[in-house]
């Protein structure tokens, strides 16, 4: 019975995933479980979840394509087989998508679908044959590999098919490769041209060998052979046969080292040989009698003393030996010794046997005979003589010997005496009975004579603690090797190496040698270097010494904490493991010619570190040469100048927000003035028009667009600073909910939208509608990076606590507690190339009509103000993240000001003077003053007004008055009225100012109004200060 078979059906087309999922759960053929994935990801995410038999995979989805989908599914799952789904039936494409991996290539509508069960089934099989296959093949190799003779699979015709480890490893070893004695080569080919070049038995045997076999008269063929080389000779058992499979047309060869076993035969046979070289090239003389006193054997330093050859004296007896008048012997002493030692059967030892030889020359010997019974019972005797004809010599010139070792011995204590290192004696008393005597002023040595004191009246008091330790540990029987340090007057010191030697007297320990070398020069050499060394370690420079091709020999602590590698990860890499692709060849190819012409090379570089990120360093690169001039090595000190980089940017981003913000400031006041004039005379028009009249819809529309850019307006002066905010604590979470909430009801169904809003988070100082606002403009930027795929929008708040030792994640911020806000999107993603001025005024990627380019640009200022920074990650195609950091407020409340209700006021016949250098201004706010029942003066003339004022200061009851006029502004107009009539009441109408100037300051009955002025706030105003009680203004 068939087992059920997990599907994945990667598709995403619903109607062809439903076709294909009832074909293959509705068949009889296998029962089969389908599972869907509509994307490359999703069917991802099912493969790691669930457990799969099989893959049907379309290579036309929304998130990969072609062969690309494969291989992220073979790579990540290559136990798992694919069948590929696709609407071509080109034949290449096919092919490479089988040479990709995939089982097999379904065509869509070719009318496979209705026998996709049984491929699927056949599929799965073939993909599981192939396994087993492959691991019993891995198993084989596995067990031929773990065999010590050199094996071998051949063809019939000699063709090489496998060898194992020991027969690679021997082809190597003696200078061979696996192209030339390996698979794919010719071995009966190979043996012949062995044959070709020289003679060989033991091959053409080996192809004898073979060719029984391959004929069938024998079913195994086996041989001994010699492998000789200058290095060594070897022994191998050669083994030829055939499997007892009779389809099969494969040999299998099998070399055997027998070198060992070979050794130990030929051993036993040389042994005799060997014994007899021993006794002939001995020196000593040795004979073997029979118990008739006939020789059995002599060696050859025996019949050298009578100038004869060793077979002479066989079965021969010495008087018949002394019948030769070529030699004289005590032959008397010879034959009694014998006689006695065979009666007594006990060894006799003659210390001083004397022999004339036959060149008349007196030899001296020590002979040992004794009896010695060998086969059949028979007893012979055996003679050993030593000559100790130089040993007697030697003894005769003792005395002149010990006459020159006297004269040596001066000559010795000459030596010592000179000695730069200080030798002293010491016995088991710890008493001097030795000492050089020329460093004895350097060592500290007093100037008495020290032989016969003991140490600590020798050495200064300094050292006695240290020395007696010491002392012990030598008289103990131990080597003993130390440093000392002895401080001198002139406040320097002093370093020796010390050794102690003990002095062995018949294995007892009488004393020792203490040797003092002065290392003084090689001690502070060693502090200068370790000063160094401590430098270089603890500088903020990472410090790289690499050798002449790049590959590093050393790096400091601050190269593993920039860079992340550490030093046991570094050394023996090539510094290319930095490399960011940032630079061209010829940026490297200058850096090299500029080392190798021996000079330094000093600049700017981009490299990588360990997880990937880029860092920018300012780096000096120098050769380092030896003392003949030639480059050894490079050494390089570089600093990492990412964060001041970044810095330097945001400074230069701050000045260019400010400078703008200026500008911007400028035009928002000119702006003003004119929709000042657009919507007042639109509201007096929508006013005096019936409802019904047909032009009211088109006054309304430039009224909205009106509105429309005051707004504008309103975000260029909050830009550029010129607008008052109060700044409270707030808890910023509800008013993330609630833009989230209005957010949620304008995005298309394609975007989804997610939150992670934490609780109690703390709050920051800031204003509401201000945050609104930023929410709202990074969540529609974000969507509209998705409106055409879709994906998925994610809004998250916590609290992020950065301590004083941790990593900042940004240059900018410092220890402390802040909110996080995230928004981040899964769209097309923001290029690297403009990631730089993406909070720039005016700076857009959206179609003309589609966006200001003031929105970041504002969010950017907002979170200046707040103390906060701003930051974005994002790569092409892979969505990008801003990321708002906003400090912890330290207080929870603030001081509320209080509001109060608009309500619009007629006047009284009170008399206004307007003043603006705009005619549509004042001729605007003369009618709807006049509407509402004040009597107006109006004056385009900033002088001109002073003068009326001057001439009916009485008659006067309220100032009206632009800011910015020529030849006399706002401020200094209504400063000098207030000169003539203090208690004048007055507005100051501004379309950039945000407060008050200062010279009138602390008056409450002067106030600021922003434009484009709203009749109704400035009805309001003027009611509320013509009717201030003036005692209190």
């Amino acid at each position: 019975m068939i087992s059920e078979i997990a599907i994945l059906l990667i598709e995403d087309s619903q109607v062809e995933s439903r076709v294909y999922s009832e074909y293959l759960q509705s068949s009889d053929f296998i029962p089969a479980r389908v599972h869907i994935g509509e994307s490359l990801s999703e069917g991802l995410q099912i493969l790691e979840e669930l457990s799969i038999d099989l893959v049907l995979l379309d290579l036309g989805l929304p998130d990969s394509s072609g062969l690309e989908s494969l291989l992220s599914i073979i790579k990540k799952f290559p136990s798992i087989p694919v069948i590929i789904l696709t609407s071509t039936s080109d034949p290449q494409f096919s092919l490479e998508c089988i040479q990709a991996g995939a089982q097999d290539y379904i065509v869509k509508g070719s009318g496979a679908e209705a026998v996709m069960p049984r491929i699927c089934y056949y599929t799965l099989e073939r993909f599981r044959a192939q396994e087993r296959a492959r691991k019993s093949d891995y198993t084989l190799r596995l067990a031929l590999d773990s065999i010590n003779s050199h094996i071998a699979i051949l063809d019939s015709s000699g063709l090489i098919l496998h060898v194992n480890n020991a027969w690679e490893k021997y082809a190597r070893e003696n200078g061979g490769t696996m192209q030339e004695t390996g698979p794919g080569v010719n071995y009966f080919e190979l043996c012949r041209s062995v044959i070709a070049e020289k003679e060989d038995d033991y091959v053409r045997k080996f192809l004898t060998g073979v060719e029984l076999i391959l004929s069938g008269t024998e079913d195994s063929y086996e041989m001994e052979y010699p492998c000789s080389s200058p290095e060594q000779n070897l022994w191998f058992v050669l083994k030829i046969f055939r499997p007892r499979d009779e389809t099969s047309n494969l040999l299998v060869v099998s070399h055997e080292n027998i070198t060992r076993r070979k050794l130990a035969e030929l051993g036993v046979l040389k042994e005799q040989a060997y014994l007899q070289g021993i006794i002939d090239t001995s020196p000593n003389l040795i004979f073997l009698k029979d118990q008739n006193g006939r020789f059995i054997l002599v060696n050859q330093a025996f019949a050298s003393i009578f100038d004869k050859p060793p077979a002479f004296f066989s079965n021969k007896t010495i008087g018949e030996i002394l019948g030769d008048k070529g030699c004289r012997v005590h032959s008397t002493i010879f034959e009694e010794a014998d006689e006695q030692i065979l009666q007594n059967n006990e060894a006799v030892i003659l210390e001083d046997e004397r022999i004339t030889d036959h060149k008349e020359i007196s030899r001296r010997f020590r002979t040992i005979k004794t009896p010695l019974l060998v086969s059949g019972g028979q007893h012979c005797l055996l003679g050993i003589s030593t000559d100790i004809t130089a040993y007697k010599t030697v003894e005769e010139n003792l005395k002149q010997r010990e006459k020159e070792i006297a004269e040596t011995n001066t000559l010795l204590q000459s030596i010592l005496d000179v000695s730069p290192n200080c030798i002293v004696l010491i016995d088991k008393s710890l008493y001097c009975q030795y000492v050089n005597w020329q460093p004895k002023n350097l060592f500290g040595l007093h100037r008495s004579n020290p032989l016969g004191r003991r140490y600590d009246e020798i050495f200064t008091e300094e050292i006695h603690e240290t020395l007696a330790y010491h002392f012990q540990q030598a008289l103990a029987g131990r080597i003993v090797d130390y440093e000392l340090e002895i401080p001198r007057e002139d406040n320097t010191t002093n370093f020796f190496h010390a050794i102690h030697v003990p002095r062995l007297v018949e294995n007892e320990v009488t004393g020792f040698l203490a040797f003092f070398t002065d290392i003084s020069d090689r001690k502070n050499s060693e502090k200068t270097v370790n000063l160094l060394n401590s430098a270089i370690e603890q500088v903020d420079e990472s410090i790289v010494i690499t050798d002449t091709e790049g590959f590093i020999q050393y790096v400091n602590p601050a190269f593993e904490q920039i860079t992340g590698y550490s030093t046991s990860e570094s050394i023996g890499q090539n510094v290319n493991i930095l490399k960011s692709g940032k630079h061209d060849t010829p940026f490297y190819q200058e850096l090299w010619n500029t080392l190798l012409d021996g000079d330094t090379w000093t600049g700017r570089i981009i490299n990588r570190k360990k997880n990937g990120s880029l860092f920018t360093e300012d780096a000096t690169i120098s050769p380092v040469r030896d003392s003949s001039g030639n480059t050894i090595c490079y050494v390089a000190v570089k600093r990492d100048i990412s964060n001041v980089l970044q810095l330097e940017q945001q400074l230069r981003q701050a000045q260019k927000m400010e400078s703008l913000g200026t500008l911007a400031g400028g035009i928002a006041h000119d702006f003003n003035n004119i929709l000042t004039a657009i919507m007042g005379f639109t509201e007096l028009s929508i006013a005096r028009l019936e409802q019904t009249h047909p032009i009211l819809p088109d006054l309304d529309e430039v009224y909205n667009a009106s509105m429309r850019a005051k707004d504008l307006v309103h975000q260029i002066l909050t830009f550029s600073r010129r607008i008052d905010q109060t700044l409270q604590p707030i808890d910023i979470a509800p008013v993330l909910k609630e833009a989230l909430k209005l957010l949620r009801s304008t995005l298309p169904s394609t975007i989804s939208l997610k939150s992670n809003i934490a609780r109690h988070v703390g709050k920051v100082l800031a204003d509401p509608t201000q945050i609104h606002q930023i929410v709202m403009n990074l969540c529609t930027n974000a969507a509209h990076a998705m409106n055409e795929f879709g994906g998925e929008l994610t809004v998250s708040l916590s609290t992020d606590e950065i301590a004083e030792e941790s990593e900042l994640p940004h240059p900018a911020l410092t220890p402390g507690t802040y909110l996080k806000l995230t928004v981040k999107d899964t769209g097309k993603g923001i290029p690297q190339a403009i990631l730089p001025y993406i909070f720039d005024p005016y700076f857009t990627t959206k179609d003309q009509g589609e966006g200001t380019g003031l929105g970041l640009a504002v969010v950017h200022g907002i979170i200046q103000d707040y103390s906060g920074i701003i930051f974005v990650e994002s790569e092409q195609e892979n969505g990008a993240l801003f990321t708002i950091m906003l400090p912890v407020s330290e207080t929870d409340s603030i001081a509320e000001n209080g509001t109060k209700s608009i309500s619009v006021t007629k006047g009284n016949g009170e008399f206004i003077l307007v003043v603006d250098d705009e005619k549509a201004i004042t001729l605007l706010c003369s009618r709807l003053l006049e509407q509402i029942g004040y009597r107006v003066h109006a004056e385009n003339n900033s002088l001109d007004a002073l003068k009326f004022f001057t001439e009916h200061a009485d008659e006067v009851d309220f100032v009206l008055s632009d800011m910015t006029m020529p030849h006399l502004t706002g401020d200094r107009l209504l400063a000098a009225i207030l000169e003539k009539k203090p208690q004048m009441p007055a507005i100051l109408m501004s379309g950039n100012a945000a407060q008050l100037p200062e010279i009138l300051t602390n008056r409450d009955r002067i106030k600021l109004m922003a434009k484009p002025v709203e009749k109704a706030i400035l009805f309001e105003m003027i009611h509320s200060l013509l009717h201030m009680n003036p005692a209190l203004g």
